[in-house]
């Protein structure tokens, strides 16, 4: 009854006390970090067992994406609806035609969600995911809606964003950015419009320098912008003019596509929304059936899992949430070495 078709989930108990601070609702949507990067540092292979944070799995389908995959991927997320969302990604490669996958996460809305919940997805989700979309998915992917990219706390970066770009008349100047063919006319474009508007005093005050915002928005917790004090929006400057000079965002940067335009684009778009990765993944022995989700603390699942059998284990800037005196740390260093191989990092 719980696990239905699939036994991606591990078993939670959604009673526990943990789980309330989130209120049922993820805060990723989507996934900021590069799995390209990963993939020139890690060299994955069959031979690996990876874990990694799930967040809103993007970087997890693209380990299973890649020509070798691993051969076991623990995503781990103590936020159960960031595993509720992972699962319908899952599910939606077993029952969906490639362009209903591109509907629901390359557009981010749908016709008739709930229909095709009931008739092609649920069978191959949990009980518990299944009981969230059937509550939260039509009005997220409605089709007259903003999409699923509106959804989550990190839909406040997009949607401040778009209420920025439309007070100050450079909306036109963000779509032409996102079209733009050639490095000098993206340039121009940020330097002569979109820069200029985003970081003059009283924007910069209200967004970037807001650590209400910071965190609401873009996930950084108030003790780490408290760090960056008055020097968050140089730390913000120099994060976007590299970007600008080093990546188009018409075709290359589909983080900032989404984030400038609210969907993807298929010619700009992550790796598990290729057509190469809906062939992969729908063969008989898909690499999706080597991920497991654990709904839990990174320690408890460390401890849980078999002695020295991860290989990689990618816990990105977690540690962000840990107490001060770093008795936390130690905990999950000790923790970490009790799972990793002597080969893993």
């Amino acid at each position: 009854m719980y696990y239905q078709r699939d036994i991606y989930r591990v078993y939670y108990d959604e009673m526990r006390p943990e789980y309330a601070q989130f209120k049922n609702e993820y805060i990723y949507a989507f996934t900021w970090e590069d799995p390209r990067e990963d993939a020139k540092i890690l060299n994955l292979t069959s031979k690996d067992t990876v874990l990694a944070i799930t967040s809103a799995g993007d970087n997890i389908l693209a380990y299973a994406a890649l020509p070798d995959p691993p051969h076991r991927i623990h995503g781990v997320d103590l936020n159960p609806a960031q595993g509720h969302l992972m699962e319908l990604k899952l599910a939606a490669f077993k029952s969906l035609t490639r362009e209903e996958v591109w509907k629901l996460f390359g557009i981010g809305k749908i016709e008739d969600f709930r229909e095709l919940l009931l008739t092609k997805l649920a069978p191959h989700v949990s009980s518990n995911a299944l009981q969230y979309w059937y509550d939260k998915g039509p009005k997220t992917f409605d089709i007259n809606g903003a999409g699923i990219y509106n959804t989550g706390f990190s839909k406040w970066a997009l949607r401040i964003a778009r209420v920025v770009f439309k007070v100050c008349g450079i909306s036109d100047d963000v779509e032409e950015l996102c079209q733009a063919k050639t490095f000098s006319q993206q340039k121009k474009i940020w330097d002569d419009h979109i820069k200029p508007t985003l970081f003059n005093p009283l924007i910069s005050k209200l967004l970037v320098g807001n650590p209400l915002f910071l965190w609401k928005a873009l996930g950084v917790p108030a003790n780490q912008a408290a760090m960056m004090g008055n020097s968050v929006i140089q730390y913000v400057v120099d994060t976007f003019d590299p970007i600008i000079s080093k990546y188009m965002i018409s075709t290359d940067n589909y983080f900032y596509y989404l984030t400038l335009m609210g969907r993807y684009a298929k010619d700009n778009c992550p790796a598990y929304l290729t057509k190469d990765a809906y062939k992969k993944f729908t063969s008989q022995n898909s690499p999706l059936d080597n991920i497991r989700l654990h709904t839990d603390f990174l320690n408890d699942v460390f401890n849980r899992i078999t002695k020295h059998s991860l290989t990689v284990a990618v816990i990105m800037d977690h540690m962000d949430w840990f107490s001060e005196d770093g008795t936390d740390a130690d905990d999950e260093i000790t923790a970490l070495f009790h799972a990793l191989a002597p080969v893993g990092f």
